[in-house]
C-alpha cells in the first residue's frame, strides 16, 4: 500500500485493547502521535487512563469505561499517523465503539467530545445489566441463518432475550442476551455440530434491547455535545449502509443511540465499503481483528495495520523514498 492513496479508515472496536497499546508506533519512530493522543485522553476525561494503557493492570483497563475511550484514543493517534504517511480516507467505518472514530474523522464530532461521550457510553453499558445476568458468545463456522434460528427458538422457549448481536463476517457472529439463553444456544451449537463457541469477556449483553438504559444515558450525553453534518461518507453499524456526506445531526445522534441496542451489521458495512470500489483499508486502533474479517469477504483486499510496527516502518520508508 503506497503513500498518497485514498483508502477506507476502519476503526477497531471493544475488546481490542491490551496493555502497551501504541508501542508499535513508537517502535516505528512514530510515537509522538500516540503520546499526544494519550495526553488528550487524560485531559478530556480528567483521569490518568494513559497510565492504564502503558502499565495496566489489565483488569482496570478492561473496565468498559476505560477500555472504550482508550481504544478510541489510539485510533485517533493512528489517524494522525495515516495522514502523515499520505493515506487519505475515502470512506470511514468502525466496529461498534469504533464507529465514533469514523464520525470524528468525518468531522461530525470533536475528538474531545467523542472521548467523553464514549466514557459515558461505557459506564452506562456496564451498569445497564447486573453482572452475571447477561453474556455474549462468539459462534464460529456455523451458518448465520442457523444461529439466528437457534436464537429465536431459545428466546421463545425460555422467554428470555437472545439474538445475534454482532454480524462480523461469514462464519463469525456473536450471540448476545441473558446468560441462560446464551448457554442454551452454546449447547445446541455443540449438540448439532454446527461450529464452535467462545464466551466473550464482557460486562453486559451488548447490542440487545437489554441495553435500553444505556441508550437513554447515551442520548443525554450526545444531546450535550455539538454534532455536525459529516463531510465524509460513514458506514453505519445499525443499517450496514453508507451515510453519505451531509447527514443531519439528528440522524447521526439517532444512529449512535440505536447502535447500543441494535445488532452490529459489520459484515454489511464491509461489503458496502467494497461496493464503493475501495481497494485498500488502513486499520486504526489496537490489533488486527478487522483484517481477518475483510479477508473472509475479499481475500485479495489490501490492508495496512497501523498497530504493526513492521508495516508502519515499511510505509514510512516508502513515503520517504517517494
Amino acid at each position: 500500500m503506497g503513500a498518497g492513496r485514498e483508502v477506507a479508515y476502519l476503526f477497531a472496536g471493544h475488546g481490542a485493547h491490551y496493555v502497551g497499546m501504541g508501542e508499535a508506533a513508537r517502535a516505528a519512530g512514530l510515537g509522538a502521535a500516540v503520546d499526544e493522543a494519550l495526553a488528550l485522553l487524560d485531559r478530556a476525561l480528567g483521569a490518568e487512563v494513559s497510565a492504564l494503557v502503558a502499565r495496566g493492570p489489565l483488569e482496570a483497563l478492561t473496565l468498559t469505561e476505560n477500555a472504550q475511550p482508550a481504544i478510541l484514543a489510539l485510533g485517533w493517534a493512528h489517524v494522525q499517523i495515516a495522514r502523515s504517511l499520505g493515506l487519505s480516507p475515502q470512506v470511514a467505518a468502525g466496529h461498534s465503539l469504533g464507529e465514533y472514530g469514523a464520525w470524528v474523522v468525518a468531522g461530525s464530532l470533536e475528538i474531545e467530545d467523542a472521548l467523553r461521550v464514549v466514557r459515558r457510553r461505557g459506564q452506562a453499558m456496564q451498569a445497564a445489566v447486573p453482572v452475571g445476568e447477561g453474556a455474549m458468545s462468539a459462534v464460529i463456522s456455523a451458518p448465520t441463518e442457523a444461529v439466528e434460528a437457534l436464537c429465536a427458538e431459545v428466546a421463545a422457549r425460555r422467554g428470555e432475550v437472545c439474538q445475534v448481536g454482532v454480524y462480523n463476517c461469514p462464519g463469525n457472529v456473536v450471540v448476545s442476551g441473558q446468560v441462560g439463553a446464551v448457554e442454551a444456544v452454546e449447547a445446541e451449537v455443540a449438540a448439532q455440530g454446527l461450529g464452535m463457541t467462545r464466551r466473550l469477556e464482557v460486562s453486559a449483553p451488548f447490542h440487545t434491547p437489554l441495553l435500553q438504559p444505556a441508550a437513554a444515558a447515551l442520548r443525554e450525553a450526545l444531546a450535550a455535545v455539538e454534532v455536525r453534518p459529516n463531510a465524509l461518507p460513514v458506514l453505519s453499524n445499525v443499517t450496514g449502509q453508507v451515510v453519505e456526506a451531509g447527514a443531519s445531526p439528528e440522524v447521526i445522534r439517532g444512529l449512535l443511540v440505536e447502535q447500543v441496542v441494535a445488532p452490529v451489521r459489520w459484515e454489511a458495512c464491509l461489503r458496502g465499503m467494497l461496493a464503493r470500489g475501495v481497494e485498500a483499508a488502513a486499520l486504526l486502533g489496537p490489533g488486527v481483528m478487522t483484517r481477518g474479517q475483510v479477508k473472509r469477504i475479499a481475500r485479495r483486499f489490501e490492508t495496512l495495520a497501523l498497530d504493526e510496527a513492521a508495516e508502519l516502518a515499511a510505509l514510512r520508508a516508502a513515503k520517504e523514498q517517494g
